[in-house]
């Protein structure tokens, strides 16, 4: 009976049975999808159990604690998300808080495989999570970190693989009512951060363009005023505080204030390493080529995907001219943009030519060793930089920790001393390093995080500080800063005296100095 089997599907094989090749094909991409997924869960969680909270991070760790219809700098989203995954803040700290990001990552990587899967087959599949998970914006900034970025690219990409099925249909039958469901996800998106409204902006130029005939189905009406039912909680929040959001995200863009090449220049090599030098070159391979040969792309998925990535690519481009971005602003665009460099690499592997998919495989060897090294030094500070003169981000990702446990001390030898009242709060000036201090320094010692300064500098805190009641004058209060990111409070406060000083050290060697001040506000 074996050798039966075994004689009928070597036949088969050798007679060139398309089903069983393509079944074969399909397992394997399939097995190395997997692979792609639990390698990628473990550096995240190893990465989130290891290192400290960003500054950012620390901070919209308080859209879960104040939690409300929208926020100064970003919509709600992530914070009701988070509310969600911690237990309504239960759960709060570094490890728990990451989890929400890591889910949403992986969630990520499996939409990104139906997408490529869609597009064109099941390694396309493979090879566009493959890329998902060498991008260090999709599978850091917004896989990892406890960003606004998480859930924009969970809705972004849903948005994107439910367009594809409204317009491209396999069964060779328009099905709009999937135009639905793509109202709901960029509703979702906008809902996270603002730059999602840019969906809306591609999926409309691609219908003035190619597929005018959905200007006349209902479901396209419906699925804008879904978006706009979703962003009613923004707009509400909006008119409650004269449009505080929206005032401030106008005046970190514009066009044409003014002319700085210097700007524009630092924004591209921004996005260059925010989602990988060889993706970001191969984008533009692909899209030349696309040019080139453009009737073969005719009715093609790619064109929506070049209508919705490109605009928010340009106008980000346009506005680095007269203002300095963030260079991980418009990566949502080339995160739509990599689904046709996933699309070529299948088309080269079926052709035979390994070549370029080589080169990505050793791309992310490049990209583990990196993240390995980032944490290395982190803990251990094996590079020394600090020591020749080099800005170290990782002081900050090792360092708050140990800082409250630190302080905790000194603050009970003051209250014990008499010189400080019990749970005395920590006055801060921007809303960084004020998160920082509040989850690692504040929490631990049961005491307050307060600012003061203008909204401008410190965001939501002006809010918290209001909800937790503001200080009266000639209060004594802590100020902590170190030499990493040094204030001298005697620019800001009445009187200031500094109580003491210490070190943290990160494997016997000085990351930074802690310096603990009483001032009177």
């Amino acid at each position: 009976m074996s050798d039966f089997f075994k004689n009928n599907i070597l036949t088969a094989s050798q007679s060139g049975n398309k089903r069983w090749q393509l079944f074969n094909c399909s397992s394997v991409y399939v097995l190395y999808f997997q692979w792609v997924m639990a390698i990628s869960i473990v550096l995240k969680i190893l990465l989130a159990f290891f290192l400290e909270l960003s500054n950012d991070e620390a901070y919209y760790r308080l859209y879960a604690m104040f939690s409300d219809y929208s926020h100064y700098d970003h919509p709600p989203m992530l914070g009701w998300m988070l509310q969600i995954f911690t237990l309504d803040t239960v759960l709060d700290n570094g490890f728990a808080l990451r989890i929400l990001p890591i889910f949403l990552g992986t969630c990520n990587l499996l939409i990104s495989f139906k997408i490529g899967q869609y597009l064109h087959s099941t390694r396309a599949g493979f090879l566009a999570s493959f890329l998902v998970a060498i991008s260090p914006y999709l599978s850091l900034i917004s896989g990892a970190m406890l960003l606004p970025d998480a859930p924009l690219m969970f809705f972004w990409l849903l948005a994107i693989y439910w367009a594809l099925k409204a317009f491209f249909p396999k069964e060779n039958k328009l099905n709009h009512h999937y135009l639905l469901l793509v109202g709901l996800a960029i509703g979702g998106g906008i809902l996270s951060k603002y730059t999602a409204a840019f969906l809306w902006v591609g999926i409309g130029i691609y219908i003035l363009l190619f597929n005018r005939k959905t200007l006349k189905t209902w479901q396209l009406y419906v699925s804008i005023l879904i978006t706009i039912l979703c962003c009613l909680p923004i707009l509400w929040w909006n008119v409650e505080h004269d449009f505080v959001s929206f005032r401030f995200h106008s005046g970190r863009v514009g066009l044409f204030d003014n002319f700085e090449i210097i700007d524009f220049c630092k924004e591209i090599l921004g996005e260059f390493i925010y989602n990988n030098p060889l993706i970001y070159i191969v984008i533009f391979v692909v899209l030349v080529k696309n040019i080139l040969y453009r009737k073969q792309i005719a009715h093609s998925p790619i064109h929506l995907l070049y209508c919705i990535g490109f605009p928010i690519v340009i106008i980000f481009w346009l506005f680095s001219f007269s203002h300095s971005l963030l260079p991980h602003w418009n990566s949502p665009g080339f995160s739509t943009l990599l689904f046709t460099v996933a699309i070529f690499l299948a088309e080269n592997l079926q052709n035979g030519r390994k070549k370029l998919y080589k080169c990505f495989q050793i791309c992310a060897f490049v990209v583990v060793a990196l993240l390995v090294i980032i944490v290395f030094q982190a803990k251990t500070d094996f590079l020394s930089l600090k020591k020749h003169g080099i800005q170290d981000f990782t002081i900050e990702l090792t360092t708050w920790k140990a800082t409250g446990e630190h302080f905790t001390k000194i603050a009970q030898n003051a209250q014990k001393q008499g010189i400080m009242p019990i749970n005395s709060p920590i006055v801060a000036l921007r809303w960084f390093p004020a998160a920082n201090l509040d989850l690692y320094v504040a929490k631990p010692s049961n005491r307050k995080v307060l600012t003061i300064g203008d909204i401008t500098q410190t965001h939501k805190y002006e809010q918290i500080t209001t909800i937790r009641g503001s200080l009266p004058p000639n209060t004594k209060t802590w100020f902590i800063t170190d030499d990493y990111d040094f204030f001298a409070p005697e620019n800001y406060f009445s009187q200031t005296q500094l109580y003491q000083t210490f070190t943290i050290y990160r494997h016997s060697k000085p990351a930074k100095k802690v310096y603990c001040y009483i001032v009177t506000i």
